[in-house]
């Protein structure tokens, strides 16, 4: 974080403020009065981050829905797109109360105990740091178990759990819910609801099916006492997220609701349906040429980036989409290098200021001095010179541009110097 420091009376020229960087966590503290209570550790753990600047949101929030649109971005977890499905026609099917708010807390605790399922996976789910909706509560739940049953409670806090922070858009961008406030018939309908198309019916029943023969959804998934730890363990065999590649019908479907588009639709929603299929079919394109990609978005920005280069004017769906993930990979390259600057920058400055910050005149001196610093710099094929920093009314670095002619396709081979490339700071 940085302010002006402008603590004397008389600094209100601008030329006199002050730039004063602080340490992410000397924004907590505050002076301590005597005699009053103080915390003596901190709830909120401050850490430096790898994206001081914020960029990464960009990629999140407005290119990703672009690319992959009606795919959530923060999970790997298609099965929670049956889970809901059927949680949400249960809610129905039963005729509890018809609003939201009803459904949050319905949607909550059956988050919670999918949760407690999934931490009691044999096959080690509970270990992995992203596993379920509820992780946080359910873990030390289980850890801290008095008796053979765990005691019901809610998966979060926010307002209709997980499937309200993470599923809910996706569910209805590819129309398999209809949210509140939707017309209905002659009704807007008062809460969330399961489509009536086939499809999503379809994908609750495969969850349903798949977990038909428990005693959790037989005796257990609608009571109030605690859930016996035993139940839980075996709705794990057959409900937990990693179980789905064993149920082909379940998969089927999913792929279904994903990449089929439904007849009668707009030409938007083919649009998004054609989008998604296009991304998806580039990403098993790389993961047959590096089998890396799997596990690693390094090795998926590497091989997109290389297959690209390969080929920079292709023409066709494959050469678009090409072009479009590289799009996104040359951002993220970009972003790398501005955050390891203004890293750098930062690091810098906390080390050269006094108590009361840096003047603009100090400021200066830290990037065209301290930062910039003097030599050259290889920058594919051409020399970048940074030096001879002048005062004319102003700091100035003069950088100097030397190209190779030959290497850019000039034909003489000589290098030559810009003759007026300078960057005014």
């Amino acid at each position: 974080m940085t302010r002006l420091a402008r603590s004397p009376a008389e600094r209100t020229r601008p030329e006199d403020r002050r730039l004063k960087f602080y340490e992410p966590w000397d924004m907590l503290d505050s002076p301590r009065i005597s005699g009053q209570p103080f915390w003596i550790s901190r709830s909120l753990n401050v850490k430096a981050g790898r994206d001081p600047l914020g960029l990464q949101t960009i990629t999140l929030d407005r290119i990703m829905p672009i690319l992959l649109p009606g795919i959530l971005v923060l999970s790997r977890r298609a099965r929670y797109l049956t889970f809901f499905a059927f949680v949400l026609r249960e809610y129905e099917r039963l005729r509890l109360d018809p609003t939201n708010e009803g459904l949050s807390e319905f949607v909550k605790r059956r988050e919670f105990e999918y949760a407690l399922a999934v931490q009691l996976c044999p096959n080690g789910c509970g270990k992995i740091s992203a596993g379920a909706v509820g992780k946080d509560r359910a873990a030390p739940a289980l850890n801290n178990l008095v008796g053979d049953g765990v005691p019901r409670q809610e998966s979060v806090k926010s307002f209709l759990g997980g499937y309200g922070l993470y599923y809910r858009t996706p569910l209805v961008d590819l129309g398999l819910v209809v949210p509140k406030g939707t017309v209905v018939g002659e009704q807007a309908t008062p809460v969330d609801v399961l489509a009536r198309e086939e499809r999503a019916q379809a994908l609750a029943d495969a969850f349903g099916e798949a977990i038909a023969d428990t005693a959790y959804l037989r005796e257990h998934m609608l009571g109030t006492e605690p859930v016996p730890v035993s139940v839980l363990r075996t709705l794990s065999e057959s409900a937990c997220l990693c179980r789905l590649p064993e149920f082909p019908d379940e998969q089927r479907l999913l792929r279904q609701a994903l990449f089929e588009t439904p007849a009668g639709q707009l030409d938007v929603v083919e649009m998004d349906f054609d989008q998604r299929r296009r991304s998806f079919a580039l990403f098993l394109r790389e993961l047959d040429r590096a089998p890396d990609v799997r596990g690693s978005n390094a090795a998926f920005r590497e091989a997109v980036w290389d297959d690209f280069v390969d080929a920079p004017h292709g023409e066709g769906a494959l050469a678009g989409t090409l072009a479009q993930w590289a799009s996104l990979v040359a951002k993220e390259y970009l972003q790398d290098a501005i955050s390891c600057v203004f890293a750098h920058f930062w690091r810098l400055g906390l080390a050269a200021q006094d108590p009361e910050g840096l003047s603009a005149a100090e400021l200066d001196e830290l990037i065209v001095g301290t930062m910039l610093g003097e030599g050259e710099l290889g920058i594919g094929e051409s020399v970048v010179g940074v030096g001879d920093r002048r005062r004319d009314g102003g700091r100035r670095a003069r950088v100097r541009v030397r190209v190779d002619r030959e290497a850019s396709g000039s034909g003489d081979g000589a290098e030559r110097v810009g003759e007026d490339r300078s960057a005014a700071l």
